[in-house]
């Protein structure tokens, strides 16, 4: 399965030839730094990346089945997988 990428946010995000309906054999993972905004104003912006970013590690590994197709998007304060 071709999934498409977004790569200009602004420019690509409306467009729906950028998205793709996943078929019912697919999974969603999601994950949320809890008191992202809390810790952010605390000055550990470093944290919540840290653990953000170790989330999309996890995730990608765990989402790995090659030749099957994954995707993994990092926001910041959290991550989602496909």
């Amino acid at each position: 399965m071709h999934l498409p990428s977004i790569r200009d946010f602004t420019a690509e995000a409306a467009d729906p030839t950028h998205y793709a309906a996943l078929g019912g054999d697919w999974s969603l993972a999601v994950a949320d730094v809890v008191a992202s905004t809390r810790l952010a104003a605390e000055g550990r912006h470093r944290d919540v990346n840290f653990v953000a970013a170790a989330v999309v590690a996890v995730l990608s590994e765990a989402v790995r089945e090659p030749p099957q197709a994954a995707a993994c998007q990092f926001g910041g304060d959290g991550a989602i997988a496909a």
